[in-house]
């Protein structure tokens, strides 16, 4: 959330908020990885394709073509700084769709490559807001089991170093962490918590429970309970000190625990709508759960099979095609009758962000000053 307050821009945030078409696209822009995590839910797909079956420029110009009112991109994977040409991806998502910010999810062992993307991006793009969001899951020792890589923490540890250099030069760059609260890490991710406060100087340290099909017991979500615990920690330790901003996050932090409370979305869901996922392969979907629900028939809805909305290659990259099909009607349908929920970030944070309800709720505790209810 604290990336949201510092990187927004009313003038161009509004107009995208403000239409039908999507402003938030999750992009995979490759499926190898090198580092092989237990909690990974796409672990099935890594290094699936060969280099030559992965995204080509002249395609992400037609992906990109496709979004007149994006706001922000992520570029993902497998881990997006494996591709030599990222910076031209994002050149081209800045010059074709207009993009304000591009988010890069890495697991930061190539600072060198970092470093160089960096610096290319922030030349030739110079309105872009740039976030290198680094997983961090433990500290030392722990990170690397949990990652499968010797000196998988060291060489983040480098990356981040590199990159608070780097916001010396360049304003519109950010840093923010994030972590994903599994068994493995269940016993250390407080003092994983306490760490990042005390030796990292980001935008934003974000929290995740393990989600999707995880291939390793270790790998899988804690208990709900523990990770509201948690998410209640990990607002005391990230407080502003300005009573309005922490109204914003202690709401937003709320919406996320009576989601899990309830499970139900506490803000309406716009994935599908204003949140869209292009998968390595080219599927368009709406969210990265539904598939694994429909998988384990955890959906009320076995007509509508996987919940994508087709593979945009086959319909000549026609987005509207695919979203405003009968499929696609009743895909969105199905996520606007509130027949599932989850408590994927990315969705939840475009929820709350778009919910008029979210900053009326945001008024009263600012007036309040009303704590977080675990």
């Amino acid at each position: 959330m604290r990336t949201w307050l510092d990187q927004a821009r009313p003038a161009k945030l509004v107009p995208r908020a403000l239409s039908s078409q999507p402003w938030y696209l999750i992009f995979y822009v490759t499926s190898h990885c090198n580092q092989r995590c237990n909690m990974c839910f796409a672990w099935e797909m890594l290094n699936s394709l060969k280099r030559s079956e992965e995204w080509q420029l002249p395609e992400i110009e037609r992906v990109a073509a496709q979004f007149p009112k994006l706001y922000q991109v992520s570029l993902t994977g497998g881990e997006p700084t494996l591709r030599a040409d990222l910076a031209e991806i994002i050149e081209i998502f800045y010059r074709v769709s207009g993009v304000q910010r591009v988010t890069i999810p890495t697991n930061g062992f190539y600072p060198d490559r970092i470093e160089r993307l960096v610096r290319r991006v922030m030349e030739s793009c110079p309105g872009l807001v740039l976030s290198i969001n680094m997983s961090l899951d433990g500290i030392g020792e722990v990170h690397d089991k949990i990652r499968g890589l010797k000196d998988s923490f060291k060489n983040l540890v480098e990356t981040y170093r590199r990159v608070q250099s780097l916001r010396k030069i360049y304003p519109n760059l950010h840093s923010a962490t994030a972590s994903v609260v599994t068994e493995s890490n269940r016993d250390s991710i407080k003092e994983l918590l306490y760490w990042v406060r005390d030796n990292m100087d980001i935008s934003n340290h974000g929290m995740m429970l393990a989600r999707g099909d995880v291939k390793s017991e270790e790998g899988k979500a804690t208990s709900k309970e523990f990770f509201i615990e948690m998410l209640a920690l990990h607002r005391e330790l990230s407080r502003f000190g300005n009573r309005l901003r922490d109204a914003v996050a202690d709401e937003y932090t709320q919406s996320r625990i009576d989601t899990l409370k309830t499970e139900r979305m506490k803000d309406p869901c716009l994935a599908g709508k204003k949140l869209i996922i292009i998968d390595e392969r080219g599927n368009v979907l709406p969210c990265e759960i539904l598939k694994v629900l429909a998988e384990k028939g955890e959906t009320d809805a076995p007509e509508l099979g996987n919940f994508s909305f087709g593979n945009l290659r086959a319909v000549d990259f026609d987005l509207s095609a695919l979203l405003e099909s009968e499929r696609g009607r009743a895909i969105r349908k199905f996520i606007e009758d509130e027949r599932c929920w989850c408590t994927f970030e990315c969705a939840q944070i475009n929820n709350f962000v778009l919910n008029p309800q979210a900053y009326l709720r945001t008024i009263v505790r600012a007036v309040t000053n009303s704590p977080i209810e675990p």
